[in-house]
């Protein structure tokens, strides 16, 4: 990444609505966004790389680890762009239903950024993870939950915030408002379809 990347980067997580203002005021490029996607999965996929290990090790087949972490990287290489995609899609789509002006290209620049925003803030947890797990032990995977949820929830605000300013919504509160409600009721009917199965 480059300097000026970084410095942006930096500058979001303190105003992501400015950073997303800028970037809009020097064109929408689909090869940036698609630049950003791409380190952003990277970046995610060094982040889930300490658990897939984790989980890998009480395997009982040859090779856990290699398979794991081949697995890991066809997902954020493969699949997590595409869902990417059809997710700034969805966005747009509900943006403009509440009357969001921007495009899907606006909406794609949004999301991309974000995510490139989510990549360090997932790799920090993901180290605080295995650094507490070291120190702690088992007991502080509650702990590291509850950073797992605030990291997330201060991910919601950037993601609002540069929707908000693609969208040309003037305020980012109402956004923050829908994306949470989105997220609860995901939440709800992913764990109303796991309930069901597992009777």
């Amino acid at each position: 990444m480059s300097d000026g990347l970084v410095a942006a980067i930096w500058r979001s997580y303190r105003s992501p609505r400015g950073v997303m203002a800028d970037r809009m005021a020097s064109g929408l490029t689909e090869s940036g966004a698609q630049r950003d996607l791409w380190i952003a999965c990277g970046l995610f996929f060094v982040a889930s790389a300490p658990n897939a290990v984790r989980q890998a090790q009480a395997l009982d087949i040859d090779d856990p680890v290699s398979g794991a972490v081949a697995a890991h990287l066809f997902g954020f290489i493969f699949v997590a762009p595409l869902l990417f995609y059809l997710l700034a899609a969805v966005l747009h789509l509900i943006a403009r239903a509440f009357g969001g002006t921007g495009g899907f290209r606006a909406a794609r620049v949004a999301l991309f950024w974000t995510a490139l925003l989510g990549g360090p803030l997932a790799i920090v947890v993901s180290v605080a993870g295995v650094l507490g797990e070291i120190a702690a032990g088992p007991d502080f995977a509650a702990l590291a939950g509850y950073l797992s949820i605030l990291a997330f929830a201060y991910w919601l605000w950037l993601l609002a915030n540069a929707t908000a300013e693609a969208e040309g919504f003037r305020d980012a509160r109402r956004v923050v408002l829908v994306l949470g409600a989105a997220c609860v009721g995901i939440w709800a009917l992913l764990g109303t379809a796991i309930a069901a199965g597992a009777g």
